[in-house]
Order: C-alpha cells, then structure tokens, then sequence
C-alpha cells in the first residue's frame, strides 16, 4: 500500500477516535431567573445581551440598595454534565467600597442546613477571571446556583434621619457561561463507520507487510 493511502486510513482513525473527547456547550438559561429585573431608574439584571448577563447595582424608590441576584434553584445536572465554567467582570461603582460579586452553589436548597458554598467573591475594582466547577459529585440531582452583586451597605444617615443609599455604581457581568460533557457512551453510527474503515485499513496493511515478509 502506498505511503499515500497509510497515511489517509491513520487520520481517519484518529479523528473518529477524537469524537469521544469531552466538549464544552453553552449553559441552557431557560430555568432561570432574574431578581429584579432591569430598568433604567433603578439597576436590576439584563439578558439583553446573547450569552452575557450583566448586573447593575439596583436602588428602590426609597433609596435602598438590595442584591442583585441571577439564579436557578432547580438546576438539574444531567449524567453527563462534568464542569460548570464562566468568565467574569466586576467592577465598583463611586463611593461603593464595599459591594462584591459572589458566584454561590446549594446541594439542596429545599433543605434548610445545606451550606451554601460560596466559590467566587469579588471585591476588588476591576477585578476579572474564569471560575470552573466540578460537577460530578452532583450528577443526576438538582442543585441550586446563584450569581449575586451584593450590596456592602454603603450609604448615610442624614439630619432628617432619612438613608441616604451610594450612587448606584457598582457593576458586573457574567460570560462564556458553558457545561463541558462527557462524551456518549453509545458512539454514533457515523463515528463506529469512520472507526471500523480506519482500523480494517489498518489489518489489511498489516497483512500485507506480514505477507510481503513471509514470500519475498
């Protein structure tokens, strides 16, 4: 067989091979929710954006601040789900010296003694990273996972004992939201042809060199 055709039947096993490597795809955001939502007099989470959920410091009516809060508390991990990943920004706003961003996760959050495991906090201005999360201790169960811009309670009493809240200011946002998956068990039909053609190549070539040797 000529160097042409070993080298064709070699590549071919190797990309069918290469199907069984895990991949990343990006989260499904159906199930969840946003709390509050966005307006402009006040903050609240935007989704306005493909793939990126942003969150702005959110003031009341009355001039309190409160959390800002993107989360799902059935979030259901499948059999093959093996890491949750993001990129994050984070920035604060004017006078907010002490609002953070956390990413947090409950094992059951029907059960009032769950701990909730906080794996991300941030509070430092402009602060930026990609935080993954192992998944496999919770396959076929629901969890609960929450991103928060927490308010830090900045803000003053003025003479007429009325809360005078900080600029609405501190901002964050969330990206490249993905769940990488373990490969199927049960290879496709394409990929066991691509497969079983690379490695019957392989055994003809094989045999051929065998017989070459034996009857030169």
């Amino acid at each position: 067989m000529k160097p042409k055709i070993v080298i064709i039947v070699f590549f071919t096993t190797i990309i069918s091979l290469s199907n069984f490597s895990a991949y990343a795809i990006p989260i499904d955001l159906t199930g969840f929710s946003s709390d509050p939502a966005y307006d402009v007099a006040h903050g609240g989470i935007s989704t306005s954006t493909p793939g990126e959920i942003i969150f702005y410091e959110y003031i009341d009516n009355s001039g309190f601040a409160s959390d800002v809060m993107f989360f799902n508390d059935s979030f259901f991990v499948e059999n093959d789900m093996e890491i949750l990943s993001f990129s994050y920004a984070f920035t604060l706003g004017v006078d907010d010296y002490d609002d953070f961003f956390t990413f947090s996760f409950i094992e059951n959050f029907n059960n009032p003694i769950s701990p909730e495991i906080v794996l991300l906090e941030a509070d430092v201005n402009n602060s930026s990273g990609i935080v993954s999360f192992d998944l496999t201790p919770y396959q076929n169960q629901e969890v609960s996972v929450s991103w928060r811009l927490r308010w830090g309670w900045d803000g003053y009493w003025d003479a007429d004992n009325n809360w005078i809240s900080d600029i609405a200011g501190s901002s964050a946002r969330i990206f490249n939201l993905d769940i990488t998956q373990s490969p199927s068990a049960v290879p496709e039909p394409s990929t066991m042809f691509f497969m079983g053609s690379g490695l019957i190549g392989l055994i003809v070539i094989g045999r051929k060199k065998s017989s070459k040797f034996f009857f030169s």
